[in-house]
């Protein structure tokens, strides 16, 4: 029952955020596609939740179990590079917007980025898990999952957890690099937002500028 309330709620909430981003017009940006892209993955991982609780409540295995394990472990490293990939997005499309730019991404980028994020997860799984790994249905925990209790398959679920790991200390690395940029142009904003209220005091420009550098 707690598998299918999370399945509910993650899948309510993650069409919340899509809704947000649609019907806002200053989040209707081309790179705002990552944010969209993670609540897909999002939802889809609330659809594995079914097959699980399924299988608990009626204590049965999921069919096509071997799969769902596969499929899973993609999904989730497919997720976890997509975070990679948003946080990395919008530090660089703050730094373009910084010196005159956009800051609204390029349809061709974002496809790239988006594609590179299923290809690096295949690629990456393909030789150790998928095809190096076993997956089948863990009575212990109820799961499809990577066998448990052969060294091989400790061997795969190690390298996953490690996989996942240096995906999210990139994430935190570009988190670090947004938030060092954000710093390092306060002071200009600041002054940017100084010299146009002086401005506007003197009658030099019209209210509609400063609107806009606030906004920004």
């Amino acid at each position: 029952l707690f598998l299918f309330i999370t399945a509910a709620f993650g899948f309510f909430f993650n069409i919340i955020v899509i809704t947000c981003i649609c019907s806002c017009k200053a989040l209707r940006r081309m790179t705002s596609a990552f944010i969209v892209h993670g609540c897909v993955l999002d939802m889809i991982k609330c659809v594995y939740c079914v097959p699980f609780a399924s299988s608990l409540l009626q204590d049965v295995r999921p069919s096509y179990c071997s799969a769902l394990g596969g499929s899973y472990v993609v999904i989730v490293t497919a997720s976890g590079f997509n975070i990679v990939a948003m946080i990395c997005c919008e530090a660089y499309t703050f730094s373009e917007h910084n010196v005159g730019g956009s800051g609204r991404g390029s349809l061709c980028c974002v496809l790239f980025g988006v594609v590179m994020v299923y290809i690096g997860s295949l690629i990456i799984h393909l030789g150790p898990t998928i095809i190096g790994g076993e997956f089948d249905y863990n009575t212990s925990i109820r799961n499809c999952i990577f066998v448990y209790g052969t060294i091989k398959s400790y061997v795969v679920h190690a390298m996953w957890i490690v996989i996942m790991t240096l995906a999210m200390v990139a994430a935190a690395y570009y988190l670090i690099f947004f938030y060092r940029h954000v710093q390092a142009n306060s002071t200009h904003r600041l002054a940017s937002l100084v010299r146009a209220s002086i401005a506007i005091s003197r009658g030099n420009t019209d209210n509609q500028d400063i609107r806009k550098i606030i906004r920004d």
